[in-house]
């Protein structure tokens, strides 16, 4: 028989998804995408007495409960109402079920958590990327926002265990605000060829040209299409033209790491950083990313002590397990971005913000943030 057993939650670039395939690499542990819908949908529940099936099918659902998902950047409430409803049109895409089934379930009146559980039964039996699926009888959930509705989530599931992780903040701050571009290069061939084909073309865009020539599920033909060149010309300029963009990919090599942040939102950032952090303080488990990272087999160990099983040797080689679900889509339907995960935990990581943070964004961070990074350990 299979239960649920944990959540885990934290504030956004905390390292909630590291520790997601770290679990759910045990044989016993199955998390599958962000549910997003537990602790919302649970208050429409509350109020009607019905589960909302309509929500995860269709397009004119009314969206009147959804969560506060506050990014570093403010929104108005339209649009986040707006962004909530797409990804809970996914969630029966990530867990296999078609609007007959739910229906069919839920005319059998289950409990809330009854109907969670299903939801991730549903998930389990139809994940490709699980082979075992019998062993795999403990589920969890990542959420990251979750953490400002813990006490939802423990009425529904009042003996679960629920984990925060936590980052240094003037990590998380780094992390929100890293950009990677390509920089304009030094060399006089490279500055040539660019000022060669901004000469022919003074709209192009020169880095999206470059980054769009690396993809090889593009012809030529629709190449130019997606660069935005100017169009009828003739084969032979597109295909010199293609050429120079071809070299100019071969002499800008490597990506530069850029860190914008503006200043006047640093002080919103830590705010929501504080939030955040504050709002978890009252979860079963703290577990810090820096521990993760640099004493990972030891916080394991303490974090399955909590759950109830014994550590297992695959969860510190998550990055090879071939059943994780590693590559599934975001809730816009992109392939995810995070490749860090493919690999061992990042330790150069950790300090990284005190190289790329600029002195006078670290102190405003600090000056509100000060006391819960020295709560944590951090200052």
């Amino acid at each position: 028989m299979r239960a649920f057993r944990f959540f885990i939650v934290g504030a956004m670039r905390s390292g909630t998804t590291l520790l997601r395939h770290m679990l759910g690499s045990h044989p016993r542990i199955y998390i599958p995408e962000e549910s997003h819908f537990i602790p919302y949908i649970y208050r429409m529940y509350q109020r009607s007495g019905m589960f909302p099936t309509s929500w995860f099918f269709d397009e004119s659902a009314s969206i009147s409960e959804f969560p506060y998902l506050d990014e570093y950047q403010p929104v108005t409430r339209l649009e986040r109402a707006k962004d909530f409803g797409e990804q809970l049109r996914w969630i029966p895409r990530f867990y296999g079920f078609s609007r007959q089934e739910i229906s069919a379930f839920v005319e059998q009146k289950p409990t809330y958590s009854e109907i969670v559980e299903w939801f991730f039964d549903s998930a389990l039996s139809h994940d490709i990327l699980v082979s075992e699926v019998e062993g795999k009888n403990l589920y969890g959930d990542k959420t990251p926002h979750y953490v400002r509705e813990m006490k939802t989530l423990r009425k529904i599931f009042p003996d679960a265990v629920i984990i925060h992780v936590v980052r240094d903040g003037r990590a998380v701050l780094c992390s929100k605000s890293i950009n990677k571009r390509r920089v304009p290069p030094d060399t006089p061939e490279a500055q040539e060829i660019a000022s060669h084909l901004l000469d022919l073309y003074p709209g192009l865009d020169l880095y999206k040209a470059v980054k769009l020539l690396e993809r090889d599920d593009l012809d030529r033909a629709e190449l130019w299409k997606w660069v935005g060149l100017p169009d009828p010309v003739t084969d032979a300029r597109r295909d010199i033209t293609l050429d120079l963009i071809g070299r100019l990919k071969e002499l800008w090599k490597g990506d530069h790491v850029v860190v914008t942040v503006d200043p006047r939102n640093v002080v919103y950032k830590a705010h929501i950083w504080v939030n955040d952090v504050r709002s978890g303080f009252d979860a079963d488990l703290t577990v810090r990313y820096e521990d993760l990272v640099l004493e990972t087999e030891e916080t394991l160990q303490r974090i399955c002590l909590h759950l109830g099983v014994d550590t297992h040797p695959q969860m510190l080689r998550y990055y090879e397990n071939k059943n994780l679900p590693l590559f599934y889509l975001d809730g816009r339907g992109r392939w995810p971005t995070n490749q860090d995960i493919l690999r061992p935990p990042l330790r150069d990581n950790i300090d990284k913000w005190r190289q790329l943070l600029k002195p006078d964004a670290v102190a405003a961070f600090e000056k509100v943030a000060g006391e819960c990074l020295c709560q944590l350990g951090y200052l």
